[in-house]
């Protein structure tokens, strides 16, 4: 019998594009009965790891769509549009957004 395939943080984050603190949110919102995000196995330890089976994973991936309960999983499109939506409303109110930062501009101290 093969052992089960397993996911850590750094995956699952990858897998739903997400960020550490996201899972953790997810993850108090599944045990408060908010959502059905899997639970993960917690490998205690010096070197403490939570691992998830990729099954559940996968089968919570399936029900996104059908449970509106669970969270939302935005995509990487979707996050541009809205970015680039909130980044036009902005230049409409006259606030000027560059698309890469300038650096300051610094005089030398004077010389006394």
């Amino acid at each position: 019998m093969s052992e089960p395939k397993l996911y850590q943080l750094t995956d699952v984050c990858r897998i739903f594009s997400i960020s550490a603190p996201t899972v953790f949110r997810w993850l108090r919102e599944s045990r408060a009965g908010k959502n059905r995000f899997p639970l993960p196995l917690d490998i205690g330890g010096r070197n403490r790891k939570l691992l998830w089976n990729a099954a559940d994973i996968e089968a919570f991936c399936q029900t996104q769509n059908t449970q509106s309960s669970a969270p939302q999983i935005e995509s990487a499109a979707s996050r541009a549009k809205r970015l680039a939506a909130a980044v036009e409303s902005l230049e409409v109110q006259g606030v000027k957004i560059s698309k890469s930062p300038e650096p300051h501009a610094t005089t030398p101290p004077s010389e006394k």
